[in-house]
């Protein structure tokens, strides 16, 4: 049986944040330690191998929701398509899931997240860095919803480009270059050829 002294308290740098298992013991907490305070309801499992302090309340933040799925990911990952459509507005679509970008090799297990594996994912290209995670921009995003369109629908691809051009949130050029940089130009060009005429 153990002693509740000995029990450590949750580290004041993990107290407002989701965190990993990873992060916990290197802010000197053990998996006893968080199973601990799983126990004692001080902490909650978000989702596999990700925690969080139970005061936090629910959380609906985007923000938070972007950082859990890059936790979950690891690094090497970026929001893409449908959730980047909905972050920049460009969509009446919501999501049941995070989509994000991974490398081809790359293997999760979370009901949570809509993986879009990617041979060569090209991550300084159309890429916006944020402070705890990473999303395609808008212009890699309508690229990607184009080249992908069985899997978000040709008329949420169309639409979304429209939408961002008519809002002027970017222009066919922008669109085009982003498209050249990822080598993908010739699988997009009769769109963009109709959109310019």
């Amino acid at each position: 049986m153990c002693q509740y002294s000995q029990m450590k308290s949750l580290p004041k740098s993990l107290e407002h944040k989701t965190f990993t298992l990873g992060q916990a013991v290197s802010e000197g907490l053990s998996k006893y330690d968080v199973g601990l305070l799983l126990e004692q309801e001080i902490v909650e499992r978000v989702t596999r191998g990700i925690y969080r302090k139970s005061d936090l309340g629910v959380s609906v933040d985007p923000e938070e929701i972007y950082r859990v799925a890059t936790l979950q990911c690891g690094k090497d990952s970026a929001i893409c398509l449908l959730s980047a459509l909905e972050y920049y507005g460009l969509t009446d679509s919501i999501p049941k899931k995070i989509w994000i970008l991974v490398p081809h090799s790359k293997r999760v297990v979370a009901n949570n997240l809509k993986l879009v594996r990617c041979r060569s994912p090209k991550w300084d290209e159309g890429i916006a860095w944020h402070k705890t995670y990473s999303m395609t921009s808008i212009e890699r995003t309508l690229v990607e919803c184009l080249l992908y369109k069985r899997m978000v629908g040709t008329d949420v691809a169309l639409r979304a480009l429209k939408d961002a051009l008519q809002k002027k949130v970017t222009t066919l050029g922008k669109i085009y270059n982003t498209a050249k940089n990822l080598a993908v130009e010739q699988r997009i060009r009769s769109v963009i050829e109709v959109l310019s005429a």
